[in-house]
């Protein structure tokens, strides 16, 4: 059962990705076994799943260290037992642990490790079978225009699986601090030509490079979440004329749903600065009307 595949063509070739890879499954139980709390009574579970597989190791996080920083935190909790696995080469070197299984699930195309933290227990799930062979074939085909550093294709991966993404949300997918921290991740993508950058200031957004998505073979749908803001503005504007009394939900559904709340938000209040359109109602019950 941990040696199962899923087959992925490769141009005249298939390639056999695991579905569980093996780093993966080793640095997880290794955290499990080093970092839990043996003083508290309970067993560390791996459950294999259909879909999924799951690890639970009894005790809190060592302290400073929860589900939203676990990439980025230094933290041993039985320091013997960490010296001794890394050793014995059953586990990255401190703190790059999390790092390395990052890098091993996004650039197979798949999600991050989903970490949870329950009163008595920490759960780590990867889910196996959630492969975007699309993802999988731009890392392959950027790999092979010049070698990439592994936070490099951690964001790429990012990008591949998750389509354009502003620098707060890939901050946000990375649990960094801020958007500014996104930089050392970032790297030379751009330079190298494998990601764009549309748009400016805080809503730029990034996304591979439609000429990588070619080369890669990998089919690229055409959608809206990187549509110009006057362009934006403009639809939002028919919307209302066309669609008076309507609330923002509703005005996003019809203009587009991956369109993020937040950017159709900025052009409603553009268009009420120019008096082109108005808000009757507070922020959670607001209607939008045309006119003054």
């Amino acid at each position: 059962m941990w040696n199962e595949t899923v087959e992925v063509p490769q141009g005249a070739f298939r390639d056999h990705i695991p579905i569980y890879d093996r780093e993966v499954v080793r640095e997880l139980v290794a955290n499990a076994l080093v970092h839990r709390v043996y003083t508290t009574q309970g067993d560390i579970f791996v459950s294999l799943y259909a879909d999924r597989l799951d690890v639970h190791s009894p005790g809190p996080l060592p302290p400073g260290v929860t589900p939203s920083n676990i990439l980025h935190q230094r933290k041993r909790r039985n320091e013997a037992l960490a010296r001794l696995f890394h050793d014995l080469h059953l586990m990255e070197g401190e703190g790059t642990g999390y790092d390395r299984m990052y890098d091993v699930l996004l650039s197979s195309g798949r999600p991050a490790p989903e970490v949870r933290e329950g009163p008595d227990r920490v759960e780590v799930t990867v889910r196996g079978l959630d492969l975007d062979r699309r993802a999988l074939r731009v890392i392959a085909a950027a790999a092979q225009r010049a070698p990439l550093r592994e936070r490099e294709r951690i964001v790429l991966g990012l990008l591949a699986r998750g389509g354009p993404m502003t620098r707060a949300e890939i901050a946000s997918a990375l649990e960094l601090p801020s958007a500014s921290a996104v930089g050392p991740w970032e790297g030379t993508l751009i330079d190298r030509g494998l990601a764009v950058a549309v748009g400016r200031a805080a809503g730029q957004r990034l996304k591979v490079n439609p000429k990588l998505l070619r080369d890669a073979g990998a089919k690229a749908t055409t959608t809206l979440t990187d549509i110009q803001n006057h362009r934006l503005r403009e639809l939002v504007r028919t919307d209302v004329e066309t669609f008076p009394g309507s609330q923002i939900g509703e005005i996003i559904e019809r203009v587009g749903p991956e369109i993020p709340r937040h950017r159709v938000q900025r052009q409603l209040a553009v268009l009420r600065e120019q008096r082109t359109v108005r808000m009757e109602g507070d922020r959670s019950t607001a209607r939008y009307y045309p006119g003054p």
